[in-house]
């Protein structure tokens, strides 16, 4: 809203005259959320915007910007691309936890063997459970 107020060449108090609202209202709502303004308040400065309700829903709206390194954006590309394995991926970040009554466990293969399953042992169902470390085919 601020940006659309100076894109008319005012600033907040002079917007807020030309619509006929208190400069304070106009404050808050422009530092808070248009949500809890009162319905004649939010037709005032849509009016003086030109613009919808909806337009001005969407511009109080907070928008969450997350800026990528190229290694980060190939990452979040290549996990796209394998639908299969986002489980897995979830697992191994720890954004999901290991469902210790599985009966099998999916192995990513890069050289185009795709996707196998095999049964866990009595071993690997322990590790799962108990959240110890493997430290290789030595643990099992």
């Amino acid at each position: 809203m601020k940006a659309k107020i100076k894109e008319r060449g005012l600033n907040a108090k002079e917007f807020a005259a030309s619509i006929g609202m208190p400069y304070t209202t106009l404050l808050s709502i422009l530092n808070g959320s248009i949500g809890g303004a009162a319905v004649d308040n939010a037709l005032k400065i849509c009016n003086g915007l030109g613009i919808t309700i909806n337009d001005l829903q969407q511009m109080s709206t907070p928008t969450r910007k997350v800026v990528l390194t190229a290694e980060e954006e190939s990452l979040v590309l290549a996990y796209r691309s394998f639908p299969e394995m986002r489980q897995p991926v979830k697992i191994l970040l720890g954004l999901e936890s290991n469902n210790a009554n599985a009966v099998n466990i999916k192995f990513a293969a890069r050289n185009g063997g795709g996707i196998r399953e095999e049964p866990l042992s009595d071993s690997e169902r322990k590790l799962i459970e108990t959240g110890e470390e493997w430290h290789g085919d030595d643990d099992l």
